[in-house]
């Protein structure tokens, strides 16, 4: 658990964080942040997807109760929390900006939040989804390829469970903007 804020340091392009848990090793601890803040996040690739305080959040991963603020800029599966979640992430905030930068058309999955909340179907054809409860997002999230909408406040696309959000920030595609709370 947390017990006071933390700051991070400016960043350089070749010294910014690194997310906690990939792709193919995701997150599946408890992260109680015990409602303090986490200020100057920054990660700016063209090339990493999975990007956020945490890349990918297992199914047994619990994210709550942190508030995170900083700058975010990947290819795909992008948010200030995590990029993929197949967990919990509960009462987070996400302030700041989270922008995809893939141009080769595909979809991004970037959100203030979460890039992508996932619904896992286990081998026995259990379903489990990822829930995003009592968060609220205060990111500017945009895309910069025409061709993806996949974008939103709290998550970018929504396969799971989404309750009690608040999105108070705008979003951009190019030249386009619009207000998207929840994605597709």
């Amino acid at each position: 658990k947390l017990m006071s804020d933390i700051h991070l340091t400016e960043s350089t392009t070749s010294n910014h964080w690194i997310p906690i848990g990939k792709k193919d090793k995701p997150y599946t601890g408890t992260f109680d942040g015990g409602k303090c803040t986490i200020d100057g996040l920054y990660i700016n690739s063209t090339s990493d997807s999975y990007v956020g305080l945490f890349g990918s959040v297992g199914t047994d991963g619990i994210i709550k109760n942190v508030k995170v603020s900083g700058n975010v800029t990947a290819k795909q599966y992008v948010g200030m929390i995590c990029g993929e979640n197949n967990g919990a992430i509960i009462g987070c905030t996400a302030k700041g900006s989270v922008i995809s930068n893939d141009t080769g058309g595909n979809a991004v999955y970037c959100g203030g939040v979460c890039g992508f909340n996932k619904k896992y179907i286990t081998e026995d054809k259990t379903t489990i989804m990822g829930k995003i409860l009592d968060c609220s997002n205060e990111c500017a999230v945009q895309v910069t390829s025409a061709n993806s909408r996949k974008f939103g406040g709290i998550c970018g696309i929504n396969e799971g469970i989404i309750k009690r959000c608040s999105n108070s920030a705008s979003g951009s595609i190019g030249n386009e903007s619009e207000n998207k709370g929840y994605g597709d």
